[in-house]
């Protein structure tokens, strides 16, 4: 997964160096693709979201439940942006949705998707992995083995955040096995 058409920026010495060389490229082609297309015609009027996806195998020190693999920035860019603005808001990749409908005033039902620019929103943010879960939010950070049923990870002041969690994540599942 890391072999790319380009001249290495430097030598890498094992894999971590490697996906450091793929992110290096895939940033530098991104880079020149809205580069091409700023001075295009239809730049005016075009909206371009990027977002990461989650679960990088690096760097190793990160295990694969901690809320820092699952930590992904999301770009709003485009001719059609008018403020240049960066909003440090927990949320979650399913909060697109209802963000951009509502900044669109376009009509919409998501179950679990919220505006985050709304006044109401409440900042948390849900994440799974293989049997577990994670839950980040203003004031509290856990995550939950299903294998062990214990927490192994509890960081804040968690008393009301646990039982919201594990609601949303019943909802979350009863929705899924009913589709």
């Amino acid at each position: 997964p890391y072999d790319i058409p380009t001249a290495n920026a430097f030598i890498p010495k094992n894999n971590e160096d490697r996906f450091v060389l793929s992110a290096h490229y895939a940033d530098s082609s991104l880079g020149v693709f809205l580069h091409s297309i700023s001075n295009s015609s239809q730049w005016e009027n075009l909206l371009v979201i990027l977002v990461a996806d989650h679960g990088a195998h690096y760097p190793d020190s990160i295990q694969y439940h901690q809320k820092e693999k699952f930590h992904v920035p999301i770009l709003f860019t485009g001719g059609c942006i008018t403020k240049d603005t960066v909003i440090h808001k927990i949320c979650s990749q399913t909060d697109i949705s209802a963000t951009l409908f509502s900044a669109l005033k376009i009509p919409y039902r998501f179950k679990f998707s919220r505006n985050i620019l709304s006044n109401d929103y409440i900042p948390f943010a849900y994440y799974s992995f293989n049997n577990g879960m994670g839950w980040v939010d203003e004031n509290c950070y856990f995550v939950l083995s299903h294998d062990s049923k214990s927490n192994i990870i509890d960081s804040g002041i968690c008393n009301s955040s646990y039982r919201f969690a594990k609601s949303y994540f019943q909802v979350l599942m009863q929705d899924f096995i009913s589709k």
